[in-house]
């Protein structure tokens, strides 16, 4: 299992579901990810599926996201 931290999150309100846009603390290479479970504390580890592999990615919460209204 990958663990990243959320550098950038732009939120989109489509159904329940919420975009954010991360990077890899081990590669450069941004990924999209996609979860239904809202952003609870600051500082909380989240686990999250992603993908059509469904893959598990641990998600280390930096900073509260921004909505976008």
């Amino acid at each position: 299992m990958e663990t990243i931290i959320i550098t950038l999150a732009h939120l989109a309100f489509l159904s329940e579901k919420i975009e954010l846009e991360v990077m890899s603390i081990h590669s450069a290479s941004e990924r999209f990810i996609s979860f239904i479970p809202f952003l609870r504390t600051l500082t909380e580890t989240e686990t999250v599926e992603a993908g059509k592999g469904k893959e598990k990615f641990d998600v280390l919460l930096t900073s509260r996201p921004r909505i976008l209204a």
